[in-house]
C-alpha cells in the first residue's frame, strides 16, 4: 500500500517590537505578532470495497488549510493583561471531513487529519475572534522569575508563588497540556 504524502508547511511568525516608553527592567507594556500557516495534504486513489457519502473518497484528493493570526497583547494595568487574536483561514478538506474515523486501524492512512480542518470555512477566507481574554496576576511572594515575550504573553517578570485568573473566550488546550509537540493542532 503506498502511504499518502503529507506535506506540512510550517507556519511563520512574524515578531513586531512594539515601541515602549518602559525601562527594560519593566514589564512589557504592548505586543504583537502574526503567525501564518498553510497545511497541504495529497492522498493517492485506493482500492475500497464500500463508499458512500460518509466516507474517505477512494479517489485521489488533495487537501489544504491557511490560517493567519493576530496575537495582540496589552498590560491596562500592574498584573493584568488583555489580549486580542483575530483569525482567519481558508482550505478545502479531503472528503469533506467525512470517513476519517478508524482509518489507521484500517488501512494505515490515519496521519491524513488536519488539526486546522475543524475551523475550515471553505475557498474563501473567513475571519473571526479566536481568542479575547484577560489574565490578571497576584503576586504573593519569592523571588521573581523573568517572562519571556511570546504569543498570548507579555514579558516581564512574576513572583515565584502566585495566583494567576485567566478568564474570556480561549481553549482549553490553550492552558492545560500544552508541551513542544501537544496543544497546537499547527505542529
Amino acid at each position: 500500500m503506498t502511504r499518502p504524502l503529507t506535506l506540512a508547511i510550517a507556519g511563520f511568525v512574524l515578531c513586531i517590537p512594539m515601541p515602549s516608553q518602559a525601562q527594560a527592567s519593566e514589564d512589557q507594556q504592548r505586543d504583537a505578532k502574526f503567525q501564518s500557516t498553510y497545511i497541504w495534504q495529497d492522498k493517492p486513489g485506493f482500492r475500497a470495497n464500500y463508499s458512500g457519502p460518509n466516507r474517505l473518497s477512494a479517489a485521489r484528493e488533495r487537501s489544504y488549510t491557511w490560517t493567519v493570526t493576530a496575537y495582540l497583547g496589552w498590560r491596562p494595568w500592574t498584573n493584568g493583561e488583555l489580549y486580542f487574536n483575530p483569525e482567519g483561514i481558508q482550505g478545502r478538506s479531503l472528503s469533506n471531513v467525512t470517513g476519517l474515523g478508524g482509518l489507521s486501524n484500517v488501512t494505515g492512512l490515519g496521519d491524513l487529519s488536519n488539526g486546522e480542518l475543524q475551523k475550515n470555512a471553505g475557498p474563501d477566507m473567513r475571519f473571526y475572534r479566536a481568542r479575547l481574554f484577560y489574565r490578571h496576576t497576584v503576586n504573593l511572594g519569592g523571588d521573581r522569575q523573568p517572562v519571556e515575550s511570546d504569543q498570548n504573553q507579555l514579558g516581564g517578570s512574576v513572583d515565584a508563588r502566585r495566583f494567576v485568573l485567566t478568564a474570556g473566550n480561549l481553549s482549553l488546550t490553550d492552558m492545560f497540556g500544552v508541551s513542544e509537540i501537544t496543544g497546537d493542532a499547527r505542529t
